[in-house]
């Protein structure tokens, strides 16, 4: 169980009380957490987050390696069991990274995403 965060990363609240969520809903919330921080965004782990800056935006990335780093990401998040597709586009002009995915959680429920990232 987990405190559920709205559109824009905030604590959503209902009636002035705050949502808890679990299942698919808690695992997919954990994956877009995962995949929008940035490396060295949070100061208490600065070793957390994704590359953007240091490997992926403005830079010139190999469609294997964008998938590789998107799915380890998604592989180390806690309730996920697999991986069934997984796709990613990045938009050098934007400096911005499409990504579509759809996995299997630990309870067998399946969660579908797409997301964009971007500065």
């Amino acid at each position: 169980m987990d405190l559920a965060l709205d559109q824009n990363g905030d604590l959503a609240l209902s009636g002035g009380d705050l949502v808890l969520i679990t299942g698919a809903e808690e695992v997919a919330q954990r994956i877009r957490i995962r995949l929008r921080l940035f490396l060295g965004e949070w100061f208490l782990a600065p070793e957390e987050g994704m590359p953007y800056w240091q490997r992926i935006l403005g830079h010139r990335i190999t469609r294997p390696a964008l998938l590789s780093i998107f799915r380890q990401a998604i592989q180390e998040t806690d309730g996920v069991a697999s991986i069934e597709s997984l796709s990613a586009d990045e938009d050098g002009a934007r400096r911005s990274v499409r990504i579509r995915f759809r996995v299997i959680t630990d309870t067998g429920a399946v969660v579908e995403a797409e997301e964009v990232f971007a500065p």
